[in-house]
């Protein structure tokens, strides 16, 4: 059975555990997520951000 690009034996003998659940656990938040992140645009924001304008 092969649901996507990932098939059953890739899930259970190639690919590390905890890629698994990482992938499984970002699914989850992008399906959540309703509104667009703030992207920084310039190297002013960025010096702003973490306080060091």
């Amino acid at each position: 059975m092969q649901q996507g690009a990932i098939t059953y034996d890739e899930i259970m003998n190639r690919i590390p555990w905890c890629v698994v659940l990482t992938m499984i656990s970002d699914q989850g938040r992008m399906r959540k997520k309703k509104e667009r992140e703030e992207v920084l645009q310039s190297e002013e924001e960025e010096l702003e951000f973490f306080g060091l304008k």
